[in-house]
This record gives C-alpha cells, structure tokens and sequence, in this order.
C-alpha cells in the first residue's frame, strides 16, 4: 500500500495553498494573468500570456547569445534540485519541466530589466505601454503557488551579467552596471510593495520568502509566558479607540521593519502601513506561506494583533489620524474587513513576538489611574480654554474659602 509513496523533499517551500486558507478568499492565491512556475501550467485563462512570454525568452537568447537548445539543456541540469522545491509531485517530464523553467524564469528576469529600462536593447515587448496589466502581473508574481526557486532567477540573470555590452546606462534608478541579484530583485520588490530594504539579506527561496522577511520584525523579544498564555495576551489585546480611552498613545515609529511593534511609558509605537490593492493578496499568501512552510510565525502573530487593534471603523480612523496606516481606494469600512479577516483559519500557536507587548498593553489598561489620567486630560484639559476654565473655578473656589475663613474669624 505504501510501495508508490514518495518521500518529502527536505528543500519544499512552494506550496499548493490548502483549501481552509484558500476557501477565505480564494482569488488572493489565483494568478490572473500569468503562471510562473509549473502549479498552474496550462490553466485555460492564461493562455495569452504564455504566449507573450515567448518574446520575453526570445529577448534573453538575444542578451546571451546562447540558442535555445543550450538554455534548455543547462536548466535540465538544475531539474532534481528544482523539482525538490516544489512540496508537491510534478507531473510535468523532464523535457517538458525545463522548457517550463526556463520559459518563466526568463521571463521573470527579462521583465524586472525591463521595468527598470536595464536593457541597452529596446524590444517589442507585450506589456510595454500597458500598466494594468504590468500591475497584475507584478501581483501574480507575488503569489506562493506562483513561484520559481530563486537559485533559477540568479542563475539566468547571472547569464545577463556576463554580457556587460546589454547595460542600459540610462537605468532608473542610476546603476552603473548590472546590479547584483539580490539588488536587483530588492529594489523590485521594494518598488511594488513600498516596503524599506533590510541592509542585509540572508538566503531565501522564492520571491513570497523575500517578502517574508522585509517584513519580520528586527527584535524578536521572547516572554516567558507559556504558548497558551502567549496566545491569550494577543488575543485579549484591546482595539485601538479602547486603548485611547485607557491612556494608550499611539505613535508611528520611525526607521523600524514593518511589523516592529513597541510599548513604553503607555505609548504605542507602530510602523506605518500603506493599505492599498495589492495588500491583502501580499499578506495572505505571506500568511500561507509561513503557515505551510514553518516554523516561524510573526506574521501569523502580527495580522492576528492588526485584527484586535482594528475592531471597528472608529479604529481605523483614529489609526489614521495618528499616522498608522494609510488607505488608498478604500474605505475604513472596508479597511476593518480587511483585518476583521485576514487570518481566519490561520493557527496561532505561539505569538512569542508580540505576546510582551500585548501583556504589557494589557497591564496597562487594567490600571485605574491611567484611564482616570486620560480622561482628565481628555474631558478637561484638551483645550486651553477648558484648562483656563479650570483655573478659574478653582482660583473662585479658593476665594470663596478664604472668603468664608475671614468671615467666621471677623463674627468670633
């Protein structure tokens, strides 16, 4: 019965999504207009794009000067180390796996060039001219099911590089030659997403694995709480106009990594988020990715946090106005939708990474004093005129006391 069982590949980190993520929002992990890799070769909707790639391959062969025969047959080469990317079986053979290799990461590598005007050759490319679809096809690279081992894009660009004549110097932004890979593919990224480049970039699998860890906060501080007590204080953690109400401040950080998230002194300090199209298809299939791939789980833990700090549209406005997030297109009705679901049927096991904020914020909000401070600054100390109000009743109150004091003393 187990005869024909094949053994895991220890290097899996392309997935097919499982259906209890998927069946959330099942368009956010669908390619609309073109497949990468070979999870959804062949799909009927796509076939205009797969067409459109053959100009994108034809103007590799022409960088490199290589015939197509020879690209094929060195990507053959790469063939068991790639299939072993993929978590599931392929059913592709193995001409038909090259062809697909190299048809896509050729065009991956080809249309990043492009977009950043890196080629001294100006060919007739389809997307050129056409930036809806050059949005949706940035979009569909961004997907899990959608991607090629990055060991694949290095190697083909590699190839670019070693014809230096290709260079356009008039690339934006300025690069004097070839940029690095993962340069490259950084300043790619960071383009599309607007998220800040870490300085140092550790080996990763697929373009969704670079995502990944632009957005990982830069300080994991770990509490000494147990998983089940970890999980708790995130989800007890208050919404945003709760924390206001308690004393909380909530301030943007500043020169931080996406999801670092700090409490002192009863302020809040979280990094700026452009919510825009693309957002929720980038953080779901960050999501799928961490929740398939393992064993980290920040951003599990972050979208969990974002769906407790936004209850409500009230959240999200006071979010705005204190400079937290940013929404383009969008309604803060459909902002907290957004949050209020983004990490349904995810699992939450640990939340090590926010667990000593959430504690803290939670402490806080249990304290008195603290949400009778804000409320006195709130109700009568807002304005300078409620303040002189103040003052005044107060100075009236002391006379008054004096008044009487002098009175009784002068009847004795």
């Amino acid at each position: 019965m187990l005869k024909g069982l094949s053994s895991l590949s220890p290097n899996r980190c392309i997935y097919r999504v499982h259906l209890n993520l998927r069946e959330v929002n099942p368009k956010a992990f669908t390619p609309k207009v073109i497949s990468i890799g070979p999870l959804h070769r062949g799909n009927k909707r796509l076939r205009t794009t797969e067409k459109n790639k053959l100009h994108y391959l034809q103007t590799f062969l022409h960088l490199i000067n290589l015939s197509i025969d020879d690209c094929v047959n060195l990507v053959r080469s790469w063939e068991a180390e790639a299939r072993s990317c993929y978590a599931e079986t392929i059913g592709h053979n193995r001409d038909e796996f090259a062809k697909i290799i190299l048809l896509d990461g050729c065009f991956v590598v080809v249309f990043i060039l492009v977009y950043f005007n890196l080629l001294s050759i100006q060919g007739d490319h389809p997307l050129n001219g056409q930036t809806y679809l050059t949005t949706q096809v940035i979009m569909d690279m961004m997907l899990l099911e959608n991607q090629l081992p990055f060991f694949v894009i290095e190697r083909l660009y590699r190839l670019v590089i070693s014809c230096p004549n290709q260079f356009n110097a008039n690339s934006i932004p300025k690069w004097k030659e070839f940029p690095p890979t993962e340069e490259l593919v950084c300043a790619f990224l960071e383009r599309v997403t607007n998220v800040n480049i870490p300085d140092r970039i550790p080996p990763v699998h697929h373009f969704v694995d670079l995502l990944r860890f632009f957005y990982n906060p830069t300080s994991k501080r770990q509490g000494s709480e147990s998983t089940a007590n970890a999980c708790r204080e995130i989800f007890s953690t208050p919404s945003a106009t709760h924390l206001h109400a308690a004393g909380v401040k909530i301030e943007r950080a500043t020169g931080s990594a996406p999801m670092d998230i700090e409490f002192t002194n009863g302020v809040l300090k979280i990094h700026h988020l452009l919510i825009q199209e693309g957002t929720e298809i980038i953080f779901r299939n960050l999501l799928a990715f961490e929740q398939l791939h393992g064993p980290d789980e920040s951003i599990t833990a972050y979208l969990c946090f974002l769906d407790k700090l936004i209850d409500t549209p009230s959240d999200v406005d006071f979010l705005i106005e204190a400079g937290v997030i940013s929404s383009i297109g969008g309604s803060n009705e459909d902002v907290c939708k957004l949050f209020n679901k983004i990490w349904h049927n995810a699992n939450l096991t640990s939340g090590a990474q926010f667990s000593c904020v959430c504690k803290d914020l939670n402490a806080y909000c249990k304290t008195p004093w603290h949400k009778w401070k804000a409320t006195l600054k709130r109700e009568y100390l807002s304005t300078p005129w409620k303040v002189m109000g103040i003052i005044v009743g107060f100075s009236l109150l002391i006379l008054t006391f004096i008044q009487a004091v002098c009175s009784i003393l002068t009847a004795g």
